[in-house]
């Protein structure tokens, strides 16, 4: 399974009007496609950034005053003065995104009280999409669409936190004899 990187989650997850919120680019005057505002470095434009330069769209932003092109991650890296990776970490936590992993699923699925039987079945088909590099195509094989169903019928057994544990251990095991991946 081919992990993103945060920079490309970040540019994906985060409109380019909400990057530019996140560090009072605009201060909340960006309402349409194509809107103007003035651009964080108008003090290095010619006019010394008296005028609004900076052209807001969906997905990135252009400054006419330097014709530069700002991403999401972009923008925010170059006002806070920090590499993209760290920009968009930043980005992430702001907005609250946390990509769904096997890691945070189980974390989560143990952590509730009614044991999460939900995010039971979605940690173990995530597992099963990082085990199997061709789980998309995979998962609706006969042999491992069946044993799947069953794995998922007896979430049902499940009552205590060591239930969870020995479910998960249990399915794990039988979805890598049948995926062999």
């Amino acid at each position: 399974m081919k992990q993103r990187s945060l920079v490309s989650l970040a540019n994906r997850h985060i409109t380019f009007p909400r990057a530019a919120a996140l560090v009072g680019v605009g201060h909340g005057a960006i309402r349409d496609r194509g809107d103007k505002v003035y651009c964080p470095f108008g003090m290095s434009h010619p006019d010394g950034g008296r005028s609004a330069a900076l052209r807001v769209y969906p997905d990135h932003g252009w400054c006419f005053a330097e014709l530069r092109y700002f991403s999401p991650v972009g923008l925010v890296a170059a006002v806070r003065e920090t590499d993209y990776e760290d920009a968009a970490r930043w980005m992430l936590e702001q907005v609250d995104y946390v990509p769904a992993t096997y890691a945070h699923l189980w974390e989560n699925a143990r952590r509730t009280k009614d044991l999460g039987k939900d995010e039971l079945a979605a940690a173990l088909t995530t597992w099963c999409s990082a085990q199997c590099p061709d789980w998309m195509r995979r998962q609706y094989d006969k042999d491992v669409a069946g044993l799947l169903a069953k794995c998922l019928g007896l979430l049902g057994a499940v009552q205590t936190p060591e239930d969870c544990v020995k479910w998960l251990d249990g399915c794990k095991r039988a979805m890598s004899q049948v995926l062999g991946c």
